[in-house]
């Protein structure tokens, strides 16, 4: 792996966990893939993908500008990932009409339950409501692109995973904001079962894994 720029923590580079999560979520979500499959009538091929895409999505944001180079904490990073996986998608849409995304983030669907699990894994919703409404945090501007390395390695399944990927790819950065604020008004709302409960399966594996490789990879000075 190439000399890393961005930091996921302390002495992790960003693209050795991001890679990580995804792989260690393709391996303990498959289950979850499977539910979820025959929730939204769908392949688990293509659930899993999904998953996948949250997993490498969810620190993205952590790349961003606002943050210095030696950064080691990221505060508020996930609102970040979350408006440039949601831009993802968005380019996805434009091209494939079969990409599930709609207007609501209110409606039980795979391209939803994604979008959860990369705003809330580190359920800061609990904390931090009002400052997310308060500064608008969001956007990204990277001042690295070393994200990258984690989604060329990244291996789809599906037509559809591999058309998430290569926009990921090729986006710079977004300057869309307040998706995660939408999101969280989903949240503090009464949900629909089925988007509850995938995401709380999905973000159960997310997080699972995402404690797992941070514990494996960091050095934290004593």
């Amino acid at each position: 792996m190439a000399p890393s720029e961005c930091l996921a923590g302390p002495g992790e580079p960003l693209a050795l966990h991001l890679a990580e999560v995804a792989r260690c979520v393709g391996v303990r979500g498959i289950y979850v893939a499977r539910k979820l499959a025959k929730v939204f009538e769908t392949s688990p091929e293509l659930a899993m993908d999904f998953m996948e895409f949250a997993a490498l999505m969810h620190d993205v944001g952590k790349a961003d500008a606002a943050y210095e180079a030696s950064a080691e904490y990221f505060p508020l990073h996930e609102a970040r990932s979350t408006d440039f996986a949601y831009e993802v998608m968005l380019k996805v849409k434009e091209k494939d009409v079969s990409m599930p995304l709609r207007n609501s983030f209110a409606e039980p669907s795979l391209v939803n339950v994604a979008l959860l699990a990369i705003a809330f894994h580190h359920y800061s919703h609990k904390t931090y409501e009002r400052t997310y409404e308060r500064y608008s945090v969001g956007g990204l501007t990277p001042r690295c692109y070393d994200y990258r390395q984690a989604i060329e390695a990244w291996s789809p399944r599906t037509e559809l995973g591999k058309a998430l990927r290569d926009a990921a790819l090729a986006l710079p950065g977004t300057t869309r904001t307040g998706t995660h604020g939408r999101l969280l008004e989903v949240v503090v709302k009464r949900m629909h079962p089925k988007l509850l409960y995938a995401a709380s399966a999905v973000l159960g594996i997310l997080n699972e894994c995402d404690v797992e490789v941070a514990k494996k990879n960091r050095h934290f000075s004593t």
